[in-house]
């Protein structure tokens, strides 16, 4: 009874501390997000509605890296805000919201969210492998990328067991070196898609 009384000031202080850490750390991190096609995020611990709402713009491609799909200089018609409410799908031309430049990029979704992502050395380059089959171009060639784009994604490899992780995507264009893609600035997440190139 005398080791409760003379350790019960340190008891009592310990249970505080933790009632008022949980209390603090409950509004200080925000609750996870939904997983994608829920409809709603949560802002300040309630649930808001997405705006689905989309809006069709006319873009101009510049540069020649989707050249097998789209010419530089075609001017195609871009959904906007169309990954809101839908998750994207291998083969969609996506327009990305790079934030190392000035102009958005069109580029392929070639892994999406639970696919399995691996390397293969081939050649001088590497292959990349989505599901066990190698990821190829719009004329049928696998990718066959550098060294540095095999050490950036081998990163993403490792940090999630060689699975794509939720609402991250593989996007590329159509060389077979790779372009300004996925192989020079790693996964993208679905938030940074502006919207999906109508064809």
């Amino acid at each position: 009874m005398d080791l409760i009384k003379k350790h019960l000031p340190i008891l009592i202080a310990a249970i505080l501390g933790g009632i008022i850490g949980a209390i603090v750390m409950r509004n200080l991190i925000p609750p996870p997000a939904p997983q994608s096609g829920g409809g709603f995020t949560f802002k300040g611990g309630e649930a808001q509605p997405i705006d689905c709402k989309t809006t069709e713009e006319k873009m101009t491609i510049a540069g020649s890296s989707l050249a097998g799909i789209l010419k530089d200089g075609q001017e195609v018609k871009v959904i906007k805000g169309y990954y809101n409410c839908k998750d994207a799908n291998r083969g969609d031309v996506v327009v990305y919201g790079y934030a190392g430049g000035t102009q958005p990029l069109a580029k392929v979704v070639k892994a999406i969210p639970n696919d399995k992502l691996e390397l293969k050395k081939s050649g001088a380059g590497w292959n990349i492998l989505v599901n066990g089959a190698p990821a190829k171009t719009s004329g049928g060639t696998p990718y066959n990328i550098s060294e540095q784009g095999f050490r950036l994604l081998s990163l993403y490899i490792k940090d999630y067991g060689g699975v794509v992780p939720g609402n991250a995507h593989l996007i590329m264009g159509d060389e077979i070196g790779g372009s300004l893609d996925s192989t020079r600035f790693g996964l993208v997440d679905k938030s940074d898609f502006i919207g999906k190139v109508a064809r």
